[in-house]
């Protein structure tokens, strides 16, 4: 992921019409709740895990290599990538997490390219899964954290995705800790509490935002 979000502080440097915020957070910490409530107040929101959903929908250039590469055992019986099983299969093995790399993050890197550059409205907010120490940032306005408590994070993870302990564990070593990830923060949301006060922290730093942006 760091390949990509290289590529996407390169577009915001040459989208700096814009102002684009980075939303980002460690697995199951409520990112995608943060976004919709921030397109609510009318952000425009860019998720990148939509994206990688969309690049290998059933049919596209990225579903045939992802089956070339993994087999049909990674497939639904409709055809479309099961991707909790395609999830434990690389999670459990560095070369077949590469390879996954390598086959998606291009055709992910081209998609958000589009939709950052036909972005309208002040405020693009895009949604980024991982973020790394050496990830170059400079080239965004803002970079915004959703933090959790670790231990929250396993039981919501494990809860959403219905998964053992020890697999949630593991997905979650796969990310920077939550330490290195506060460090790359701008801006912090806490999302230990309500959705009620969760609405209120993104209120919050929305105004801050139309604020210093103007």
């Amino acid at each position: 992921m760091s390949d990509l979000w290289k590529y996407i502080a390169q577009l915001v440097f040459a989208c700096m019409n814009k102002k684009v915020v980075v939303l980002t957070g460690g697995i199951a910490s409520g990112k995608s709740q943060t976004a919709n409530y921030f397109a609510d107040l009318g952000c425009h929101i860019i998720d990148a895990d939509q994206v990688a959903r969309e690049v290998v929908h059933k049919g596209t250039s990225g579903w045939q290599a992802l089956s070339d590469r993994f087999g049909q055992k990674i497939l639904h019986p409709n055809g479309q990538i099961d991707r909790q099983k395609l999830r434990k299969m690389v999670f459990n093995d560095r070369n077949a997490l590469a390879d996954l790399n390598d086959i998606t993050h291009p055709l992910i890197q081209e998609r958000l390219m589009s939709m950052i550059e036909q972005s309208s409205g002040l405020l693009v907010m895009v949604v980024i899964p991982l973020l790394s120490e050496d990830s170059q940032i400079e080239y965004s306005h803002r970079v915004l954290v959703v933090d959790v408590p670790e231990q929250m994070q396993l039981r919501r993870l494990q809860a959403r995705d219905d998964i053992d302990l020890i697999l949630a564990q593991k997905m979650m070593a796969a990310q920077i800790s939550r330490t290195e990830r506060l460090k790359l923060a701008d801006d912090i949301i806490p999302n230990r509490g309500t959705l009620s006060e969760l609405k209120r922290a993104v209120k919050l730093i929305f105004d801050f935002y139309v604020y210093a942006f103007k």
